[in-house]
């Protein structure tokens, strides 16, 4: 189906507003644009936009080829996810962020059933200065994401990524608070940063609750950006920024 014209471009700086190039989306489509719609990108990053400018609507029908993770975030969940979609209109891939696509899987993480694009890592690359166990830490997680076997159990995740690393992070501890919630591991914990918002990468990440247990503990990916269980709105693991967890609840961050 020959992508539709919905309003014309023949205006100077104008932005077509079009149709995806096939009819089958598998019921995906574009959403939660506040009725902006989304412009659709030559390359996985936030300013690589079409032009002239081609932007679909809320309920525009999406086929996805493949997905990607990209440098850049997009949306209020900071969305790293860019999925690569069927568009008549050039011959070159064409991409969109997820953050504004409907029926695929929470911010961060990769839709079962789809692809993934060869054209970037699931994960941010290491960061210069991160030990060994942290590195294995991280893709103990990363090789888990969507998994919810441990929503609700946050520190005994972390627990287990690092122990995959040959590090047992309640080494030393109080054996009681150590294994009871991320909240009362934070205040044993050693090398403890309080309100510092600049964990390095493999750090863990604190986070305190309304009566502060059980509180909240992922792993700092570097750049502001963790990789987290359920964190009380997106189920299974999935990467986030850190600030958008409530920030009057950041506790601070512990060296490992």
């Amino acid at each position: 189906m020959a992508a539709t014209v919905l309003a014309s471009a023949a205006l100077s700086g104008a932005a077509a507003l079009a149709g995806p190039a096939t009819a089958d989306a598998a019921g995906y489509a574009v959403a939660y644009t506040g009725g902006d719609g989304v412009a659709l990108r030559s390359a996985p990053a936030a300013n690589a936009r079409l032009n002239p400018m081609v932007v679909w609507r809320d309920g525009t029908p999406v086929v996805i080829i493949c997905q990607t993770w990209s440098a850049d975030a997009v949306g209020p969940r900071a969305n790293h996810i860019f999925d690569r979609v069927a568009y008549s209109g050039r011959a070159e891939a064409t991409w969109i962020p997820d953050a504004y696509v409907s029926g695929t899987a929470a911010a961060n993480q990769f839709t079962a059933g789809i692809a993934r694009c060869d054209s970037g890592p699931t994960t941010p690359p290491p960061a210069p200065g991160a030990s060994a166990a942290a590195e294995k830490a991280i893709a103990w997680m990363s090789a888990r994401l969507g998994s919810r076997q441990y929503d609700g159990l946050c520190l005994a995740a972390v627990y287990q990524a690092y122990l995959s690393g040959g590090r047992d992070i309640t080494a030393g501890l109080p054996w009681g608070p150590a294994h009871d919630t991320a909240y009362s591991y934070w205040t044993v914990a050693a090398n403890r940063h309080p309100g510092d918002r600049n964990p390095p990468r493999g750090a863990l990440v604190f986070f305190r609750s309304a009566a502060g247990a059980p509180g909240h503990v992922a792993i700092s990916l570097g750049g502001g950006q963790m990789i987290s269980t359920y964190d009380g709105r997106t189920s299974g693991i999935h990467i986030m920024a850190i600030s958008s967890y409530d920030p009057s609840r950041y506790l601070g961050w512990a060296g490992i």
